[in-house]
């Protein structure tokens, strides 16, 4: 009798666990003529930005009403980003593909171009604290610039990654930086002034994209052309691959945290969007988004960890909205 109510008491347990997971297909923006490249929303979410291959690029407010959009001066982007103190959208190709255009976000102008590499822009990232952006570039290096008064200054350059740079991001205290192309991921830490090589990590993998950094501990997880996660956890020496999530069928081609990390979402190219929790140190499938017709692209959660965000190759961007 004992033993049937524990097993009574368990199965009421998971089914309440895994009963807690809900989303529904909110919103549809559909107005793009073509593939959804980039989603993003402001740290606030005051502003909410999308970009497609119809070189177009368009801000929201809150409401996702248009507050703003060009067609005419940026060329096809793969990712855009708002600076932390919502004063600027950084955007690459902008004008010219080796260049990045600061938007500032009270007057919707170009503040400030980036100029500098020999080959397109394909990434880009500020650091948490906003002092410092980092672009990623087909020219196989990284530039960072430092915010100097109100402008972004070049500061240092990180040269021959040995590929095209496909995505790069900061850790939560700006302590990493870490950079991925073809099947190379490269961690560099900051010493201070100066990014400096921490790590070099050669995957089996073909070829990796998804990246980002856990927001409150140093967890990298990287997205891989055959569907799977690797996540690396820093041990104070290097960081070691602490589990391998197979999931997806197709390349991993984003990855976002809630803020308050306990939840992450992956898209991929099959397709489809999974939902991960952490526990005691692990992350376990809750559920799946099957709602786009073709590749997912990128995926970005509101600050409040209720809504996601996803763009695909279907010329779509669908808001979720979900309940843990």
């Amino acid at each position: 009798m004992k033993y049937l109510l524990t097993s009574c008491l368990l199965i009421i347990f998971m089914f309440a666990c895994t009963s807690q997971f809900h989303a529904m297909n909110w919103k549809q923006l559909n107005h793009f003529k073509g593939r959804v490249w980039s989603v993003t929303f402001s740290p606030s979410g005051k502003y909410f930005a999308t970009s497609s291959a119809e070189t177009s690029l368009t801000i929201f407010d809150q409401n996702f009403s248009v507050l703003w959009q060009t067609n005419d001066l940026i060329k096809e982007v793969a990712s855009i980003a708002f600076s932390p103190d919502e004063e600027y959208l950084a955007i690459p190709k902008y004008k010219n593909e080796t260049d990045v255009g600061l938007i500032d976000l009270n007057s919707f102008q170009a503040y400030h171009i980036l100029s500098g590499h020999t080959d397109w822009v394909t990434c880009l990232d500020f650091s948490p604290d906003g002092l410092i952006v980092a672009t990623g570039s087909d020219d196989a290096s990284v530039r960072i610039w430092k915010k100097i008064g109100k402008s972004y200054m070049f500061h240092q350059q990180i040269p021959d990654h040995g590929a095209s740079i496909a995505n790069l991001c900061f850790s939560q205290n700006a302590k990493y930086l870490a950079v991925c192309g073809k099947n190379i991921i490269r961690i560099y830490q900051k010493e201070y002034d100066q990014y400096l090589p921490y790590q070099t990590i050669t995957s089996d993998a073909r070829f990796l994209n998804g990246l980002a950094f856990h927001p409150n501990k140093n967890i990298l997880t990287v997205g891989a052309y055959n569907g799977t996660i690797l996540v690396y956890q820093d041990n104070g020496i290097s960081f070691v691959l602490n589990q391998r999530l197979k999931a997806h069928k197709k390349m991993v081609h984003s990855i976002d945290f809630t803020t308050d990390g306990y939840y992450m979402a992956t898209g991929s190219w099959d397709s489809c969007i999974i939902l991960w929790k952490r526990m005691k140190s692990q992350f376990s499938k809750i559920g799946e988004l099957q709602e786009h017709k073709k590749q997912v692209y990128d995926i970005a959660f509101h600050p409040n960890g209720k809504i996601l965000a996803s763009g695909s190759e279907d010329n779509t961007v669908l808001i979720w909205q979900i309940q843990f």
